[in-house]
């Protein structure tokens, strides 16, 4: 089919249509009203009738039927235990999704992944819903997983260091420098290639990162998630 504006005009109204359509589908079933089964037969007409695409799994019918990405990389998700749980096998191998909980806190760290992704696919900026989700991710567990799912959304770490310092590991920018210079104790780590600062400069600390890097997501040295911008050392 030979390319033209208007044939593009018409592609792309098509895929706003089914990402709407798939979005909704996604909240009726975190809404209990339908199930994954049940989904699969609300297939929206141009989803089917849809022109050649590129080959490549994230154009298969699958992945158009049950269009998620995962939480952690965003890429589309094709199998029904990756759609199911929101996370892909990859990311479920590597980012801590397998650890060993109870069956309680799994099903309820599936829903909360579940839920997060499908916020995700709509918006990047930290909601309060997405900092409480990450939050109680690391709760019951899944500090790995939470710490994953904050780096895709954009955040610093702050580990802890010998000696009692803790290494903050963040973008570089001038300002923050200079604010981090401020902080009592602060030296430059080479081997770790970050600023580290004595332990009881935490408060201190965490107010300086807050003026450095306003709105960004801080993972603590216990893998407690906060936003930045709130005094919460942790």
């Amino acid at each position: 089919m030979e390319t033209t504006a208007a044939n593009l005009t018409v592609e792309m109204a098509r895929k706003d249509a089914v990402a709407q359509w798939n979005l909704e589908l996604q909240e009726r079933m975190l809404r209990g009203e339908l199930t994954q089964a049940q989904a699969l037969y609300f297939v929206h007409p141009e989803a089917v009738t849809r022109a050649p695409a590129a080959p490549g799994y994230e154009n298969s019918p699958a992945c158009i039927l049950l269009a998620t990405g995962c939480v952690c990389c965003g890429r589309p998700l094709v199998d029904a235990k990756s759609v199911e749980c929101a996370v892909g096998p990859y990311c479920r191998k590597r980012h801590g999704f397998n650890i060993a909980v109870s069956e309680a806190a799994r099903v309820e760290a599936n829903g909360l992944v579940y839920r997060l992704a499908a916020l995700l696919s709509r918006r990047v900026e930290v909601t309060a819903e997405v900092l409480a989700g990450l939050q109680r991710l690391v709760e019951l567990g899944f500090v790995v997983l939470a710490g994953k799912i904050a780096d895709r959304l954009g955040s610093l770490e702050v580990k802890a260091a010998d000696g009692n310092r803790l290494v903050v590991q963040a973008p570089y920018s001038e300002t923050a420098v200079a604010v981090l210079r401020t902080v009592p104790g602060r030296r430059w780590e080479g081997k770790a290639v970050g600023n580290s600062f004595p332990v009881g400069s935490r408060v201190a600390l965490w107010r300086a990162l807050g003026q450095a890097y306003p709105g960004l997501l801080v993972v603590g040295p216990t893998g407690r998630i906060s936003l930045l911008g709130e005094v919460v050392a942790g």
